[in-house]
């Protein structure tokens, strides 16, 4: 005799209207058929890892910029200071190379009003903070135009997105990589994610890790199991790490 097993019922059950939000646009006039950051390069993939100590010390160190920047906006900084230097040592442009980060954001709770979370879809909006080799810049003038391109993401700013801007500015950016006027430099913080609290039946997990992607200058930030510190999986070429 079988037994019977309850289906669980989801608290928040998935929604699939994302196409009312964000509707299907014709894209027979757009090229996206190049591969930004994909290579054939050999990709070296590096885990840095910043203890709650290291993270005071960035935020504080950042703060004459930015108030009370948070531990993803000091850990970006950082790292993004890195990408500077290897670009600048490789002689890419020398001292006026340009190198754009660009940040994963969730627009749901950006949006005016917030969309619901559980709305199903693979949607994402890219903060873009550009910095040229010739204006310098440290640690605390880079964070001070990160939180810049990430406060501009909100509800204005997807309305406008909702009308098909974002392809527009998504092209120019395609170009622009491809004229080799800028470098990338991809950030996707994963730190508030419960990745700690999935059980698939066989307990929770004791560490969490992405997989390795060849996909070059990428930092995914995770949170470490205590939740105190960060992970950085930061994606180099080999000739660079």
């Amino acid at each position: 005799m079988g037994r019977f097993i309850p289906r669980r019922t989801s608290k928040f059950p998935p929604s699939f209207d994302f196409a009312s939000v964000f509707p299907p646009r014709d894209l027979s006039g757009l090229d996206f058929t190049q591969r930004i950051g994909m290579t054939e390069e050999r990709i070296a993939t590096k885990r840095l890892v910043f203890d709650k100590e290291e993270l005071a010390k960035l935020r504080n160190g950042e703060s004459s910029q930015v108030k009370n920047p948070t531990r993803v906006e000091a850990v970006s900084s950082y790292i993004w200071r890195r990408f500077m230097d290897a670009a600048k040592d490789r002689g890419c442009g020398s001292e006026t190379a340009t190198i754009a980060a660009v940040h994963a954001l969730n627009p749901r709770p950006r949006n005016s009003p917030p969309l619901p979370p559980p709305m199903f879809g693979n949607c994402w909006i890219p903060a873009v903070a550009v910095m040229s080799g010739a204006e310098g810049g440290d640690e605390v003038e880079l964070v001070g135009k990160l939180r810049a391109a990430i406060t501009r993401i909100d509800g204005d700013f997807i309305r406008q997105e909702e009308n098909g801007e974002y392809l527009n500015v998504l092209s120019r950016s395609v170009d622009l990589f491809m004229k080799g006027g800028v470098e990338f430099c991809n950030f996707s913080s994963w730190c508030r994610f419960p990745v700690y609290e999935v059980d698939f039946g066989w307990g929770k997990p004791a560490w969490v890790c992405t997989t390795a992607l060849p996909f070059k200058n990428l930092v995914i930030l995770m949170s470490t199991p205590c939740g105190e510190a960060i992970e950085a999986w930061v994606n180099v070429v080999e000739d660079d790490g």
